[in-house]
Parts: structure tokens; C-alpha cells; sequence
């Protein structure tokens, strides 16, 4: 099974959970190294989760309901896009600077072990249908 989308979403975690290390926001010349590590990461771990995730999920949908999907989805996007900034103000303000990143992080490594169940779970139908 392809393991793309769920390296993705490990990488994008690595590049948030990178940014909470940082002792404050863009800390000088000191932070540039780890701020690039997480640009790198987060940029590279979005476009092979970007890029993946679409197929995955028309795979597990009957024919036919492809757009189905795609609506569903983007209007969870554009709900994200609505509700992300006031969650992570809130949590910057309320908590400290690096808490949206660690809820993104989490939010990350949830989907990978979401996604590999899943892959798991086809497989294993996969070989059932392969023993019949």
C-alpha cells in the first residue's frame, strides 16, 4: 500500500513540532537554521499529503461519488480556513506562542494513524478477496 499521504503527514508534524522547540518567535540569527528545517519539512510533508490525499479517498468511495467527496471536502476546508485563525489566536494568547503548532502537530500525526489504519484495513480486504 502507498504510505505517501501518511509520510506527508508525519513530515508536516515534524516541521510544527520543530517550531515549538524555538524559544520564542523568530528568535535572530540562532533560529534560522531550525525555522528553515521546519519550512523545508512542512512545505514537502503538504505537498505529498496534498497531492495524495484525493486519491486515496476516491478509492474508497463507490463510483460515482467522487464529487460527492470533493464538495464535502471543500467545504470542510473552507470551514477550517474560517475557524483555524480565531482557534489559533486563542491559543496563542490564551496558552502561549507555540500552541497552535502543537494542535497542528497533533492534528498531523492523527491523520497518519488514521490513514494507516485504513490502508491496513483495505489490505487486509484486499487479501481476503485475493483467498476466495
Amino acid at each position: 500500500p502507498d504510505k505517501t499521504a501518511a509520510i506527508g503527514c508525519v513530515l508536516a508534524a515534524l516541521g510544527s513540532i520543530g517550531t515549538c522547540l524555538l524559544e520564542a518567535p523568530l528568535t535572530g540569527l540562532r533560529g534560522l537554521p531550525l525555522i528553515t528545517f521546519n519550512l523545508v519539512f512542512s512545505g514537502i510533508g503538504g505537498v505529498l499529503l496534498g497531492s495524495n490525499i484525493f486519491a486515496v479517498f476516491v478509492k474508497l468511495l463507490p463510483k460515482g461519488q467522487e464529487g460527492v467527496f470533493m464538495g464535502i471536502n471543500s467545504t470542510v476546508g473552507s470551514l477550517a480556513r474560517a475557524i483555524a485563525p480565531a482557534m489559533g489566536v486563542y491559543l496563542f494568547v490564551q496558552v502561549k506562542w507555540w500552541a497552535p503548532y502543537a494542535v497542528g502537530s497533533a492534528t498531523y500525526l492523527l491523520m497518519a494513524v488514521l490513514y494507516l489504519a485504513g490502508e491496513q484495513k483495505e489490505s487486509a480486504s484486499e487479501v481476503g478477496v485475493k483467498l476466495m
